[in-house]
């Protein structure tokens, strides 16, 4: 017998409901968060890559770009609110910035994949370069 999306569905809320119920009594709430993060990036990265065809190396930037402006914010300010809210802000601006670029600049193929692995290496340069000063 085949199973309809119908089905598929609501399999998958009733095992996403028991896991979400159930993996906070057997695993520490920072694993927890840090297994939920890396889920999110490899999402991400999924419904980039799979369902969308664009080879994209920008994703751990973005990634990397929101734990960076948290950790200098939380240095900063303290841990509140704040911190939290700039690390979804600034990357999420930066990436509209780039895209916006992209798009008026109509890269496609290699070039997407290109421009993402040199903004990527640019933000790595630019992190290991300035880490020292933060404190």
């Amino acid at each position: 017998m085949a199973r309809t999306a119908l089905q598929d569905v609501l399999l998958t809320l009733v095992v996403s409901a028991l896991l979400i119920w159930i993996m906070p009594m057997l695993i520490g709430t920072y694993t927890l968060t840090v297994l939920v993060i890396y889920g999110m990036l490899g999402l991400s990265l999924g419904l980039i890559w799979g369902f969308g065809g664009i080879l994209c190396f920008g994703q751990a930037a973005f990634f990397g770009l929101g734990a960076y402006t948290y950790a200098i914010a939380a240095i900063n300010i303290g841990e509140s609110t704040l911190p939290m809210l700039l690390a979804v802000l600034v990357p999420a601006i930066f990436a509209a910035l780039l895209g916006a670029m992209m798009f008026y600049g109509r890269l496609t193929d290699v070039y997407l994949g290109v421009i993402t692995l040199v903004v990527t290496l640019i933000l790595f340069k630019f992190v290991n370069s300035t880490a020292a000063h933060i404190m």
